[in-house]
């Protein structure tokens, strides 16, 4: 009997292991086609929909998730998303009923969808892979692979024109795009695969520090703007690894110092 009820456990944890590989060879593919997306969307159109898709999908399973375990408490990371996520809705909702334009049900829910899709990602990353270590590690090591390619080939589009590169500025020949229809495309690339690598800066340095230069050599203000923010707040981070108010404070003056020609354009030019 004892024999028996062994073998059927160590079955069990097999399927159950075997199981967790899958679904995260799933998440992994997922994540991959998301950070890929605009290239993606230039061979399929479809795949345009794929951000929202899955943030939709993503709240589902995390609802679910959270009603199949309802013993498991939120954390209060958790529950400040939800707080910021209700009142950034209830502000758009109360804008659309007193508002000088009257908009019809449809474009409201996507707007809703569009510009609530990250937080509700956000949060059902923190609900659905709050024991994905496996997963996690083997995005960090793709993350680091893809850094020392992309910095070999950013530093090489500077010399050799083999079809990755865009129009030049600051006397720079061409600007580096990768495989993207646009240089802005590789930045939010580059900083999906940063953003992996931060939680564990000491251990990546050098592979965080890759990405800064594939982002500089795209030549973008908003890429320069973000390395800058970063940069500052790693610098001022405090003792117990977080950041600090002066670092938050000198990331922003540095990002508007380093944006303000774009925002001028933008907000104070009523021509444009």
């Amino acid at each position: 009997m004892t024999i028996r009820f062994t073998a059927r456990s160590v079955q069990i944890k097999h399927k159950g292991l075997l199981h967790a590989r899958v679904v995260n060879v799933i998440w992994f593919i997922l994540i991959n086609c998301l950070m890929i997306q605009p290239f993606l969307q230039r061979i399929f159109e479809p795949f345009s929909y794929l951000d929202e898709g899955a943030a939709i999908g993503l709240g589902l399973l995390a609802a679910a998730k959270s009603i199949s375990h309802p013993k498991k408490s939120l954390t209060a990371t958790d529950r400040t998303l939800i707080l910021f996520l209700i009142t950034f809705l209830m502000i758009g909702g109360l804008g659309n009923l007193f508002g000088p334009v009257r908009l019809s049900l449809a474009p409201i829910a996507i707007d809703i969808v569009a510009c609530s899709k990250f937080f509700i990602a956000l949060l059902s990353g923190f609900i659905l892979f709050d024991e994905a270590a496996d997963l996690l590690d083997s995005l960090r090591m793709e993350a680091r692979v893809l850094l020392v390619i992309l910095f070999i080939l950013g530093v090489a589009n500077l010399f050799f024109d083999f079809g990755m590169g865009g129009d030049g500025d600051f006397g720079i020949p061409r600007a580096f795009k990768f495989i993207f229809y646009h240089q802005a495309a590789l930045v939010w690339f580059v900083v999906a695969l940063v953003s992996l690598l931060l939680s564990e800066f000491d251990r990546n340095r050098i592979y965080i520090l890759f990405g800064f230069v594939v982002i500089a050599l795209t030549l973008t203000t908003k890429g320069v703007c973000w390395v800058a923010a970063i940069m500052m707040i790693v610098v001022t981070l405090n003792k117990r690894g977080r950041p600090s108010v002066f670092g938050l404070l000198f990331g922003g003056i540095a990002v508007l110092m380093l944006a303000s020609d774009s925002l001028i354009l933008y907000y104070a030019n009523s021509t444009v």
